[in-house]
């Protein structure tokens, strides 16, 4: 939860304080970032200790490419945002496929 911290307050800056105009000056600019600064590096430092204490643990696979992942987290994205108008075949556990056809990963990325 700490991860989204500095975006949750630069929404909240946004709406609903309306500090953030359309048409921000380099000032206000520097002060958005200088004031989240701080909640951006803690950010940071939790996820790459959770990172850490994942991969220690086993909890982060080696095995599977970077090809399959991003294949994989398109698939999901998609899977996910259509279950919450029809949710069905619901799982705890969704494995990890292995691979998923080239076809159905850029189908579900432009559909």
């Amino acid at each position: 939860m700490l991860v989204t911290v500095p975006f949750v307050l630069l929404l909240v800056d946004y709406w609903p304080l309306q500090r953030f105009q359309l048409q921000p000056s380099i000032r206000n600019m520097q002060l958005f970032s200088l004031s989240k600064n701080p909640f951006l590096a803690l950010s940071v430092i939790s996820s790459v200790i959770t990172f850490l204490v994942q991969r220690q643990g086993g909890a982060v696979s080696t095995t599977i490419s970077f090809g399959a992942r991003a294949a994989n987290a398109i698939v999901s994205y998609v899977h996910y945002v259509l279950d919450m108008f029809w949710p069905n075949h619901l799982s705890v556990l969704y494995p990890h496929p292995g691979t998923w056809p080239i076809l159905q990963v850029v189908a579900r990325h432009f559909f």
